[in-house]
Parts: structure tokens; sequence; C-alpha cells
């Protein structure tokens, strides 16, 4: 506990907690005896620390007396858990208004914000949230020297109203310094407020921010968003070009990635050379949208002409021709679907998919029969994806192979109308009903295991020595999972395993047939994994997707990310989605225990499935 904690401690006297305790009116709490003393309650906290329950907080709350305040503050010395010292925090609230204890209450949760450690901080900020207009004000007078980054911007959530109402430089200095998504609220009101500064005076501040390489990353992309998105004239429309401009040329990939969105949201730039600069690096999705953006750009200053994009899609880089069938569709002539539905037999895999993904959501009828010459061809997932896309377009599902497809398109295709894409979604998830209740296909965990080039990315912390079900420990249901679903591989199958804690260890260092004598190697690996030490979640994605044949991934945890290169969870499903926008990588996620936010936003980003196993 902080000195200033203790300064607060010595305003209230022990003698408070016996005398003045037994005079005080005793609220009725569920789980607490009236009877009980703010000095029992303080001996059973001592005793059971971050197991004591939310009740016994809120009675000493409740009280409104000097006795209960005293309590809470030695709770706020006992308890350790972020959690749980929010709990106590919480319960200062009942003294908002409180003409003799506010100032005391107010002091304590102050000084709890204002403790260099984080779980501390985080939990007075949270107290301050809820104690009223006195709270707020004073997290308006502190905000600045709280040190925990998600303290802080716990602080700023309940401070963006009066931004809001009144934007100035002040406002923006305060919003620059401490938003976090999602504890100062979600990235959709991030960007509206930021939008609010669009002067050229807010514009230019703007740009140097994004300029900052030792700011913020998630702030500097949440700048060019908001940029990206402001209508502008004249000296405005300028200054947010430099902006986006600053944006191009920064060291990050991702800022660059966001920078490159802008452009693209804005249909114009201020300098070519940074995007054909960007079409040179090694990341495959900054290349895939610099070209994009060229490309949008070419389209405007020549009127429409496509001949440049066409030219695109007989590009030597896989990421250019991907960038093609995007633009490919979203024109839509008759000669811009002629060479999309030729990037459907190209060379690489990815814009294969990128093509595939392009002709679902174009949906036009001639493609239909290119879709069907390619179901022969594609295996796993890119194979599923193709039957997809034809049930998307068509309503119906003649099955995996193109023969009866065929026979069906000399039937009736000349006269065949495409069905609304709704007509079409509800008869998928009827068949998908009848498919689930029926499936025979292997599985992990329950989810069907479809593609034949995939990657089962486990979890070894020490977390997973809990007990589960059936007297088994997480990790020895997940050994027997993996286990069996290795087991059901067969030779034209392509997997590997990869095992997190702290670190990452890999069984191959790519993807490897599922013959006999890899799956015995494969069965060797799982029989030796040991549960120990943390979870870098970041970690064990960046290396599921060094393999660039992987087109399917499986991630089990039981945990948040507590260690590795990035562990704020906002920041992993940042980067995980830039990476994925060129590779389209489905992602399964098993959450073992209890919910997990990044598991489910991870499966929802890639159109993966999430599943909770307890």
């Amino acid at each position: 506990m902080s000195s200033l904690l203790l300064r607060v401690a010595a305003v209230l006297t022990s003698a408070v907690l016996t005398a003045g305790a037994t005079q005080a009116a005793r609220p009725f709490v569920a789980g607490v005896s009236p009877q009980e003393t703010p000095r029992e309650l303080i001996e059973k906290i001592k005793d059971q620390k971050d197991r004591s329950p939310g009740a016994w907080f809120e009675t000493l709350g409740a009280r409104r007396d000097a006795a209960g305040l005293k309590a809470l503050e030695q709770a706020l010395g006992i308890v350790k858990s972020e959690a749980k010292l929010s709990e106590v925090a919480r319960a200062f609230r009942h003294f908002a208004g409180d003409s003799t204890h506010a100032g005391c209450a107010l002091q304590v949760l102050r000084s709890l914000a204002l403790d260099r450690q984080a779980n501390e901080a985080r939990a007075g900020a949270v107290g301050l949230t809820e104690f009223g207009p006195d709270g707020v004000a004073t997290l308006r007078a502190i905000i600045k020297e709280i040190q925990d980054e998600v303290a802080r911007a716990r602080a700023l959530a309940p401070l963006l109203p009066a931004i809001e109402e009144r934007p100035d430089a002040a406002g923006l200095e305060l919003f620059l310094s401490a938003w976090r998504t999602p504890q100062s609220g979600n990235h959709a009101r991030g960007v509206a407020l930021l939008q609010t500064f669009r002067t050229t005076e807010y514009l230019e501040r703007l740009g140097k921010f994004v300029s900052n390489e030792d700011a913020f990353r998630l702030r500097r992309e949440l700048v060019l968003t908001a940029v990206g998105a402001m209508q502008l004239e004249g000296d405005a429309a300028i200054e947010a070009d430099e902006v986006v401009d600053r944006g191009l040329a920064a060291q990050d990939a991702a800022v660059q990635y966001r920078a490159l969105e802008a452009v693209i949201a804005r249909g114009r730039a201020l300098r070519k050379q940074p995007l054909e600069a960007l079409t040179r690096v090694e990341a495959d999705e900054l290349r895939r949208l610099a070209h994009v953006a060229l490309a949008r750009l070419a389209l405007a200053e020549s009127g429409g002409d496509q001949k440049e994009v066409m030219a695109l899609g007989r590009a030597k880089d896989p990421a250019a021709r991907q960038a093609a069938a995007l633009e490919l569709a979203r024109l839509g002539s008759e000669d811009a679907l002629s060479v999309l539905t030729q990037l459907l037999a190209d060379s690489d895999l990815r814009v294969r998919s990128e093509a595939i993904r392009a002709v679902a959501a174009r949906r036009r009828a001639s493609s239909i029969e290119a879709l069907i010459g390619r179901l022969d061809e594609e295996r796993g997932k890119l194979g599923l994806e193709v039957q997809w896309t034809l049930r998307m377009l068509t309503g119906l599902d003649h099955g995996a192979r193109a023969a009866r497809w065929r026979a069906w398109w000399a039937a009736e295709g000349a006269t065949f109308e495409l069905p609304t894409l709704e007509v079409a979604q509800e008869a998928e998830r009827a068949r998908k009903t009848r498919r689930d209740e029926n499936s025979t296909k292997a599985s992990f965990y329950g989810l069907q295991v479809l593609s034949n080039r995939l990657s089962f990315v486990i979890d070894i912390s020490g977390s997973m020595r809990e007990k589960a079900y059936a007297g088994k420990t997480r990790i020895e249901i997940a050994k027997e999972e993996l286990t069996k679903v290795v087991e059901s591989l067969q030779g034209d199958d392509h997997f590997n395993l990869i095992a997190f804690n702290g670190g990452v260890g890999d069984w191959e260092r790519a993807l490897v047939p599922g013959d006999p004598k890899n799956r015995a190697s494969a069965q060797s690996y799982v029989t030796g994994l040991r549960a120990a030490g943390g979870t870098a979640i970041f970690d064990a994605l960046a290396r599921a997707f060094e393999d660039k044949n992987v087109d399917t991934i499986y991630f089990l945890s039981d945990g948040d990310p507590s260690t590795g290169l990035i562990v704020d969870a906002t920041l992993i499903r940042s980067e995980v989605a830039r990476w994925n926008s060129a590779r389209h990588v489905t992602i399964h996620c098993i959450a073992v225990g209890q919910d997990r936010a990044l598991l489910r936003g991870l499966a929802e980003d890639s159109g993966g499935t999430y599943r909770r196993i307890d």
C-alpha cells in the first residue's frame, strides 16, 4: 500500500471499529450476518483474502460510517488481485455525497489510482469512475499523473463526454495520451471523437502524433482510421493528406497498413512515391494493399480506364494479383470479371483464395462455370471455399465433385437466375444443421477437421495442470484430443503441432504429410508435452503464421496472454488481423475453463469457430 494511503489511514482511528461500529445502523446484504461488525468482517477478509465475496465489501460500504470506511481501506491492503481490489474500490461509492466521509473516501481512491502497482492503480480508476461527479473531477485532476497505461485509459472514459461536447487542444492532448480500446471505449467511439478535431491546427497535431514512433501504436492507427473517414475540403483536406503521408512513412508496418487503408478510403494521396515503395516491401499484406491503393488512384486519374487493373492481374507478385482480384470484382465489368475468373486457376493458392472470395462477393452467374471447373482441382480448405461459393451463388448443393454440377449446369445454366443472398443463406443454414447431425468426420474438441493444411497450437502453461472433468487435467484431455485427431489424418493431409507456454516450441518447422511415420512421430511429441510456465499467445500465433502453407489453425488456451512479445489482447487481435488480410487463414479457437474475449475475437475475425470447454 502506498504512503499516501497510509497517511489517509491516520485520519481514521482504530477505536471507531469497535465503539462507533455498534451504534451505526447495519444494512442487510445477502450472505452477511446483520450482527457482524466491521472488525469481524475484516478478520474474515484476512482469512479468505482474494476468495472474499464482494458482498462483504458492499456491507462495509453500505454502512456509510467511519467504521465501514476504515475497514474498506484495510481491505485494500489485504486483497491482491485486480478484480478483488476493484470490488473493494467500487464499494467506496456508497460514501459519495456524504458530507462527513466523502472527502476521506475520495482521498483513498485518489491515492490508489496513483499507486505504482498496476492492480492498485486500475482499481483506483474504477472506484473513482463510479464515485459520481466528484470522482470524475478527481480523475480529470490526476489523469496525467497516473502511471499505469490501463488505469489511465479507464480514467479517460468518464471524461469523454466533456471532450466531445467542447473539443479543444487540451481535450485532444488528453485523448492522445490516454485512450486505449476497450478500456476507454470501443473503436467506433474513438474514431468518432477524433473526427471532431477537423481544423488544420488539430490535423497538424495529429500528423505529428502519427510520426511519433514512441507513441502507443494503436492510438496512431486510430488517428489514421479517423482521418481516412473525414470528408474535408481546402486546406484541411491537404493537411489530412499530410497526416496519411506521415503514416505511410512510419517504421511500424501496422501504422503503414492503416495509412494505406486511409488512402483507399479518401481516394487521394499527397504523393505516389511512398505507395510505390510499399509495393516492394517484404510484408504480403502491405504490398497487396499498396497495389489496391495505386489501382484506385490510377482509375481516378484516368477517368475510369481499367487497363492498369487488368495488367495487375498478370503481375509477377502474387500480392499484386490478389489486389487485382479485389479491384476486378469491385469494377464488375464483363472484361474485369473475365480476368477475375482466370485468377481462380492462378498458380498461387493465396491468389486463388482471394479470387474465390471476390467472386463470391460479386455474385454473378457468369462465374459459376469457372467455379465448377475448380471443384476437382482444389483440396482441403480451398475446395471447401469453392463448394461454399457455388452454394451461395445458386442456393443449391450438388456435392463436392464437378460431374454433378456440370450436368446440372448443362441442363439449366442457360435459364438459371441467381437467388437472392438471403435465400441462399437460409438454404445453407438448413443444410448445415443436417450435416452437423450426420457428420462422421474427424474432429478436435468437437470442431470438424476439414482442411488438409492445418496447424494445431496448444497451450501447455502451468494452469493446464488444473483438473477439468472425469478426474483428468486440462493438459491430459488436450493430449487425448491431439492423439485422436492426429491418428485420423491421411497421407494427403499436411499438419504441424505447436506447443506454447512462456516460450514456443514446435514439432516440425513446417507442415508435413500425415503419413504413418509422421503420425507416429507426432504422437511421441504429444506424449512428451508437460504443463508449466506462462502464456505467450502472441508468440505462438506468430510462429503458426510463419508457415505460408498453413490455411487453418486450431488454437487452444485456458488463459489470457501473460508473457511474450505482446500481451495486450487488443494489440494481438489487431496484429493477427493485419497478417491475415493477405492470407485468409481460418482460426478455430477453443477456450478452456472460461470465456476468453481474445480467442472469440480471433475466431470471429478469421471466419473460424469459437468454442468454450469447461
